[in-house]
């Protein structure tokens, strides 16, 4: 592997943290919006965190030595949670309980993040998902709005904690990229 390799490499594993702070900022539009405040001042509160989050990932992306996220295992599970969802979604909109979608959808996400915890021997992802399930399975004893607002914004915090420890956790050595590197990057960029 090359160092431009792995510095692209870097950058995927900074897009998929990227996206798992993408899902928290709309888990935690689907609680606050049951609060009655309008859309700029959800926004507001979302992107203090997230832009915090995605600034310490996008900093750290080119010093990461973090593997790429993707074992053959845990692939999978990600491309079955769409399929998974889907099939919830629908089964609740039989059933004529559509108020369940959230929870149902945040015991589905809280149970994938155990296979990376256990192929990473990573405990911050088991956390999570007991996190995300443990507030998911309180918020089914709530009424609807309530329901909404523990199940969304609680499933955003456990993410958003999830995030802040695993970037206080995994610092990376001091990042040099060798000149030769930049120089190889820089000539790639025109092709």
């Amino acid at each position: 592997m090359t160092v431009t390799t792995g510095i692209v490499s870097s950058f995927r594993v900074a897009l998929t943290d990227l996206t798992g702070l993408a899902l928290a900022i709309w888990w935690g539009y689907r609680g606050l919006s049951v609060t009655g405040l309008d859309a700029i001042r959800i926004a507001a509160l979302l992107a203090a965190p997230g832009l915090a989050l995605a600034y310490g990932f996008l900093s750290r992306a080119p010093c990461s030595t973090r593997g790429a996220i993707g074992a053959g295992r845990e692939r999978s599970l990600r491309r079955l949670r769409i399929p998974l969802l889907f099939l919830l979604g629908f089964a609740l909109h039989c059933l004529h309980r559509s108020d369940l979608m959230l929870p149902a959808a945040g015991l589905a996400i809280g149970a994938s993040f155990f296979l990376p915890g256990r192929t990473k021997r990573d405990p911050i992802h088991v956390i999570a998902g007991c996190g995300i399930i443990g507030l998911t399975l309180l918020a089914l004893g709530l009424t609807d709005p309530l329901r909404s607002l523990v199940a969304g914004l609680g499933t955003a915090l456990c993410l958003w904690l999830t995030a802040a420890i695993r970037l206080l956790t995994e610092r990376p050595e001091r990042c040099t990229i060798p000149a030769s590197a930049r120089i190889a990057s820089a000539s790639n960029i025109g092709t």
